[in-house]
């Protein structure tokens, strides 16, 4: 019924889940999911190929599904105020990211390299966890990507 949907906010519902009667609203451009208590990424939303924006923050998530990758068309995504302490490899298939939050995450510089460093030329913003050092990621994602002078599409902004 509500298949032409093209924003979702579920935010402030204290969910563990979402129906599954969600899966069929495949327009959808946004979805909010931040302030409840999701566990897992409902599964539903990885099913929405055509998402741009994604707002799961401050839930307790622990984990980025690795087929995260499915959403090829995201570009904002805030997974902050989360326990994510890393993301999976499949993660750097997101090659239209341009805003990411990471911010009070577990995420740090050591585990995120690899993953961002297929990402440094898609990214524009990126929001790192406080005691996350800027300096070494920005070095560790040029290096990461085999080039010391790499840069940006557009400013990073770290």
């Amino acid at each position: 019924r509500l298949t032409n949907l093209l924003m979702l906010d579920f935010s402030h519902n204290m969910l563990t889940e979402i129906p599954a009667s969600f899966c069929s609203v495949t327009k959808l451009k946004s979805l909010t999911l931040h302030t409840n208590h999701f566990l897992r990424f409902p599964p539903c939303v990885t099913a929405n190929l055509n998402m741009l924006a994604l707002d799961i923050h401050h839930n307790p998530l622990e984990t980025v599904p690795n087929d995260i990758y499915h959403i090829a068309t995201l570009q904002t995504l805030d997974l902050s105020e989360t326990n994510i302490a890393q993301l999976p490899v499949t993660f750097g298939q997101l090659r239209t990211l341009r805003t990411l939050n990471l911010s009070k995450t577990k995420c740090r510089a050591k585990t995120l390299c690899p993953t961002l460093g297929m990402l440094v030329n898609s990214l524009a913003v990126l929001k790192l966890p406080a005691g996350a050092d800027g300096t070494g990621l920005a070095s560790g994602l040029a290096s990461s990507h085999g080039n010391d002078s790499m840069q940006p599409r557009s400013p990073l902004q770290i």
